[in-house]
């Protein structure tokens, strides 16, 4: 941070496992929404026609917005607050799973991805912060453990409700639905932080951002989860397209 700022808000004595549910609770929703079109590609290609070039596009709107925007957000966390900006992401979850659930065409439901994907980002962000706030020391390892699963909880969720339902609409509203209850959870169970006396301005967030890239150690970690998310994405966003139109095997089966 800048050195003027004083330093991030350490853990507390106890750790608040309601809050840490809620945290982890919204993760998987936000991995849901990851899912969910993956499952319900054969009933888009078929509702609006769309190719997989389109298909690619809606998939990938989280990626690239992660890409552009995951470092200022992570700077603006010491701005806005980790509760704040986790009660901002359900939000945008919930207005974008909606959007997507009455488009009627393929530039709705991208405009919904994009919404649904910066939500995503400020939820994926934003968790971590707020549980490194209300676990204790002793307790981290096990919690951000437990956060760890939220993706492919939320993936496989997603693939296994979608795969049994009749229609695609219906699965994106109870999305949007299950967001905005675990929004009210949050706001009424999640701890509020201490009150930060820092006046960090956003020519402090900017620099921030440029010493993060310029550091070598966090680019190289991030170019090891890159080619892993080349490889894992690729696979799990068009195989179930290559079982079900390719090999002939039902929904639920993919």
């Amino acid at each position: 941070m800048h050195s003027t700022s004083a330093p991030l808000p350490s853990s507390t004595a106890t750790t608040a496992w309601t809050g840490v549910a809620l945290v982890v609770a919204a993760g998987v929703i936000a991995a849901l929404q990851v899912g969910k079109v993956a499952i319900a590609v054969p009933q888009l290609r078929e509702d609006f026609g769309l190719g997989l070039s389109a298909i690619g596009w809606l998939m990938a709107v989280f990626s690239l917005l992660g890409v552009l925007g995951a470092i200022p957000v992570g700077a603006w966390i010491a701005r806005a607050g980790d509760r704040r900006l986790l009660a901002a992401g359900l939000l945008a979850l919930a207005f974008g799973s909606t959007i997507g659930a009455l488009a009627g065409g393929l530039a709705a439901l991208l405009f919904a991805r994009v919404i649904e994907g910066l939500g995503f980002l400020l939820i994926v962000i934003a968790g971590p912060a707020l549980l490194q706030r209300i676990v204790a020391p002793a307790a981290k390892d096990l919690a951000f453990a437990i956060w760890s699963c939220f993706m492919p909880v939320g993936i496989a969720i997603a693939f296994f409700v979608g795969s049994v339902l009749e229609g695609w609409r219906g699965f994106w509203l109870a999305n949007g639905l299950l967001a905005l209850v675990l929004l009210a959870l949050v706001l009424a169970a999640v701890p509020r932080p201490e009150r930060d006396t820092r006046r960090l301005s956003w020519r402090d967030i900017a620099g921030d951002t440029i010493r993060t890239l310029a550091a070598s150690a966090p680019l190289r970690l991030a170019l090891s989860f890159a080619i892993y998310s080349l490889q894992f994405f690729a696979l799990f966003n068009f195989l179930p397209v290559l079982l079900i139109e390719r090999m002939g095997t039902s929904v639920a089966t993919a």
